[in-house]
């Protein structure tokens, strides 16, 4: 139901499928989910230090009234905690105890509800909404509200170096081939993209010692995912989406392999392979590439 839900209002509009999907728009999206909507927290009515927090994310544009005023009391709450979670260490509004805990209730639902669209939501092909997805995953889970200012990155690259982390440094390869056999991708035939990410922040062997022995498990993980582009009118659509998680920080690649089937018309595609961190904020990688397609029979 919750996804159902997300689906619902997140729906590429069919004048521009492939418009960008906005902070925002999720968690506008989020908090009209059955699962917040059924949570008590978003039911009590705010308090003055709530409804302080949201003349000032008004005042700065984060929201606007129009926003606000389209939604039902119980997502209107439900989005000023979802958005305070992102903004709370550049406002100047501390909230009280109440509204605290149900920001963290209802950033808990969010959370999950978010965990399983990113395993779930990439059947429907959407792009621009599965990348806009991730990113804001990551936002809630750093307290962090935007991946491109300065202070945010500032603050993304501090909580990796207080916890003995090395900060993201990456290099993106990627070819395309046929699947079972070298030469030419013919029509109909399955297609092979080879991925390689090299992170080029890797520790020596020999010097990963206490830091990756306190390291958890995937604490550094990007989401991979391949994007079809399609000619002016026609929606790009999502061919694959895979998590590449590191478990030892002296790793210095790594790979992953997507198939699909090659287009039945001979011709020239393009393909687009996003790369977005799942962990820390403002780190994304894109590329684009493309293959030709020869006429022939398909070869499996």
């Amino acid at each position: 139901m919750d996804l159902d839900a997300l689906s619902r209002l997140l729906r590429p509009h069919p004048a521009a499928p492939d418009a960008a999907v906005g902070t925002v728009d999720v968690l506008r999206a989020l908090s009209a989910c059955p699962a917040i909507q059924s949570c008590p927290a978003v039911h009590a009515d705010a308090t003055p230090e709530l409804q302080a927090f949201e003349a000032w994310v008004l005042s700065v544009n984060a929201l606007t009234q129009r926003q606000l005023s389209a939604l039902s009391t119980c997502e209107h709450r439900a989005l000023l905690l979802l958005c305070f979670r992102l903004m709370q260490r550049c406002c100047p509004v501390v909230l009280d105890a109440a509204s605290e805990a149900a920001q963290c209730t209802v950033n808990e639902i969010a959370t999950r509800v978010l965990m399983q669209a990113q395993m779930l939501m990439p059947r429907n092909s959407w792009v621009q909404q599965q990348l806009a997805i991730a990113r804001t995953a990551v936002l809630l889970q750093s307290r962090l509200w935007s991946h491109t200012d300065d202070e945010c990155r500032r603050l993304a690259a501090l909580a990796l170096e207080e916890g003995g982390l090395p900060s993201p440094r990456l290099q993106l390869q990627a070819a395309v081939r046929p699947h079972a056999a070298e030469g030419a991708i013919r029509s109909g035939s399955l297609v092979l993209v080879e991925i390689r990410l090299v992170r080029e922040h890797a520790l020596p062997v020999g010097d990963v010692g206490k830091r990756a022995a306190d390291a958890p498990v995937a604490a550094e993980a990007y989401w991979n995912y391949l994007e079809g582009l399609k000619p002016e009118g026609t929606p790009n659509s999502l061919l694959a989406a895979q998590p590449l998680v590191v478990t030892d920080l002296s790793q210095h690649v790594l790979s992953a392999q997507v198939t699909f089937m090659a287009p039945q018309t001979a011709g020239k595609y393009a393909l687009r392979l996003h790369i977005i961190s799942a962990s820390v904020v403002g780190v994304e990688l894109e590329q684009d590439f493309e293959f030709v397609v020869v006429a022939g029979g398909s070869e499996q």
